[in-house]
C-alpha cells in the first residue's frame, strides 16, 4: 500500500493505492489545522507502516504535514525532489524550481499516454507541461487559474459582483452576471486552445493533450484538442514516483 498526498494551493487531493489500484481518496480544503489534517489523512484508513509521497506547493505545511505521517504509519514521507527522480528527464534551466505536482503530472501522462503530450492542470493556476517524444520535460506555461481569474475581476472592479463559475449558454451575455461568465469561460477555452495549437506546432501534431484538475471537466470537454480527461493524474504520478522511491527501498 502506498498515501499519495497532492498539496496545492486551494486544496489538498489525497490517494491510498493498493497497487495500481486507487482504492481510497478525499479531497479537502488546504489547510493548517493540526488537527483537521490529521483527521482527514485518517479517515483514508491509514495504517502502521505505510510509505507516503507527496508533492506540495504550499512550504509553510510541510513540516506539520510530515509530523503528522510519522505519527500515523511511523515512517518519514518522502517528498517529490525534481533533482532526485530519474524518472523522467529534465529538459529545462532550473530543475530545482519544477513544481512537485508538475513533475508528477508528466510522469504520469509519460507512463500512462505516451509521448510527445501536453498536461493542461486546471488549478489556482492553469500550466501547460509538454513532454517531448524522447521523454523529456521541456517546461511549459503558468498561467491565471480560471477562479483566480474570476476573484481578481470582482476584487479590482468595485462594481463588479462575486458570481458563481457557470457554463454561460451565449457568447455574449444579458447581464453583469452572465457577461462575467462569459468572458471568463471563453477567453480561458479559446486562450487554452490558441496555447494548445501552438504548442502542437512546436512538438508535433501527434501530440496527445490530457486535462486534470479540479476544473478539466468544466472547460475541458468543449476543447477537441484534450483527447484525455484525468482528475488523478496528479496522484497517478505519485503512486509511480512512490514505487521508485518509497517501496523499492521498503
Amino acid at each position: 500500500m502506498l498515501l499519495a498526498i497532492d498539496v496545492g494551493n486551494t486544496s489538498t487531493k489525497m490517494g491510498l493505492f493498493e497497487g495500481a489500484l486507487l482504492s481510497l481518496k478525499k479531497e479537502i480544503r488546504t489547510v493548517c489545522e493540526e488537527e483537521t489534517l490529521k483527521r482527514e489523512i485518517a479517515h483514508l484508513r491509514v495504517k502502521r507502516g505505510i510509505p507516503s509521497i507527496v508533492s506540495s506547493v504550499v512550504v509553510a505545511i510541510d513540516s506539520l504535514l510530515s509530523k503528522i505521517l510519522v505519527e500515523l504509519t511511523g515512517k518519514e514521507p518522502v517528498f517529490v525532489d525534481p533533482k532526485k527522480q530519474d524518472l523522467i528527464p529534465l529538459a529545462v534551466d532550473s530543475p530545482e524550481e519544477v513544481g512537485q505536482d508538475r513533475i508528477a503530472n508528466a510522469i504520469a501522462a509519460k507512463e500512462i499516454y505516451g509521448t510527445p503530450a501536453i498536461v493542461v492542470d486546471f488549478g489556482t493556476a492553469t500550466t501547460f507541461d509538454c513532454l517531448s517524444k524522447k521523454g523529456e520535460y521541456l517546461g511549459g506555461l503558468i498561467a491565471p487559474g480560471v477562479i483566480t481569474s474570476l476573484l481578481n475581476l470582482s476584487d479590482k472592479a468595485a462594481k463588479l459582483p462575486r458570481i458563481e463559475l457557470k457554463k454561460p449558454e451565449t457568447v455574449i451575455g444579458k447581464s453583469t452576471v452572465k457577461a462575467m461568465q462569459a468572458g471568463i469561460y471563453f477567453s480561458t477555452l479559446y486562450g487554452m486552445e490558441g496555447i494548445l495549437r501552438r504548442l502542437k506546432e512546436e512538438l508535433g501534431e501527434e501530440t496527445i493533450v490530457v486535462a486534470t484538475g479540479g476544473l478539466a471537466e468544466f472547460i475541458g470537454r468543449d476543447c477537441q484538442l484534450i483527447k484525455a480527461i484525468n482528475p488523478d493524474l496528479t496522484l497517478e504520478g505519485l503512486r509511480i514516483i512512490g514505487e521508485a522511491q518509497c517501496l523499492s527501498s521498503a
